[in-house]
């Protein structure tokens, strides 16, 4: 079986050092739309978002940062493989889209994503929607470590609070783009 840490190298080798790929991860509180905007972007070639957001040709998808979520992440450790996986999406021409979760920030893996490929582009889009409409979205998931339906109605905001201030620590970094998920009619927003 191969380590993350081999996966890691051997992707690292792999990779151009002169690469015009780029790695954009994905923010946004539970229920903001981080799956459905990946989808979105990814299923439909002529997406208006694709060109508003200067994405390249080519779409990846880190399918890794969409399945391990939840109660199949059941250490800081288990989305490691995000990274040699990601690495190896990377090309010319292309944007690997990464779902982040908060674990993703307490774990380091978008620095360490950044300090293996510094010829990249490294970018975040943060997603916001309006926390009424969020909770509403909450009221309709099935419960997995959380129990959706018995959190406050202020819930939403203040997770979105938190994921702000994720990407206000990184921002010195990586150039972010909030978009308004509220609906799927995305819009580029000025940072709230």
């Amino acid at each position: 079986m191969t380590s993350v840490g081999q996966a890691t190298r051997r992707a690292v080798k792999n990779m151009q050092t002169d690469s015009s790929g780029e790695f954009i991860w994905v923010f946004g509180g539970s229920a903001a739309g981080k799956d459905t905007f990946i989808k979105a972007i990814v299923n439909d070639g002529s997406h208006q978002m694709r060109i508003q957001l200067s994405l390249k040709n080519t779409i990846a998808v880190c399918k890794e940062s969409l399945d391990i979520v939840g109660i199949k992440c059941t250490t800081d450790s288990d989305r490691l493989v995000i990274i040699p996986s990601a690495l190896e999406l990377c090309g010319a021409d292309t944007s690997v889209l990464i779902k982040w979760q908060f674990i993703d920030s307490r774990n380091g893996s978008i620095l360490a994503l950044k300090e293996k490929a510094p010829p990249a582009t490294h970018r975040i889009f943060c997603l916001i929607a309006d926390p009424k409409i969020v909770y509403e979205r909450w009221q309709k998931r099935p419960s997995t470590k959380i129990n959706w339906k018995e959190q406050p109605p202020d819930a939403p905001a203040l997770e979105q609070t938190y994921v702000l201030e994720e990407v206000k620590k990184l921002a010195k970094d990586f150039p972010v783009t909030f978009i308004d998920s509220t609906t799927l009619q995305y819009r580029e927003i000025s940072a709230p």
